[in-house]
This record gives C-alpha cells, structure tokens and sequence, in this order.
C-alpha cells in the first residue's frame, strides 16, 4: 500500500509500484507422485539468492465430483 500526501508524491509512488511488480515472479508447479486430494503444505524458499518470498503456506484439492 502506497500513500500520497501530496499530488506531486504521485509520480514517485507509481514508479515505485511499477519496479516492485516488474521484480516479482509467479511460480507455478504440478506435484507428481502425491495424492491429489487433500491439503498439502508448500514451503518455498530462495536457494542462492536474496529476497522476500510471499507464498500461502498450503493448498487444499477437493475429492473429484464434489
């Protein structure tokens, strides 16, 4: 979240906003040789370099047909 407390701080802050979206990723996986159903808890972390990782902390996949 990004306050303005002023209209000339506006400028500052969209560019500040577009860099922190241009340096994220979105990672995405399919789990081979695991129950499908269920919930399952994710960890993710950064091997051989530095920042911050927002990720949830598990996923939930409902039985088929429910």
């Amino acid at each position: 979240m990004w306050s303005a407390t002023a209209p000339r701080d506006l400028q500052s802050l969209f560019k500040g906003a577009l860099d922190e979206m241009r340096a994220r990723y979105l990672l995405t996986f399919t789990p081979q040789g695991v129950v499908r159903e269920g919930c399952h808890n994710l960890k993710v972390t950064l091997k051989g370099a530095q920042g911050d990782v927002r990720a949830r902390p598990a996923y939930f996949v409902a039985p088929a047909g429910k």
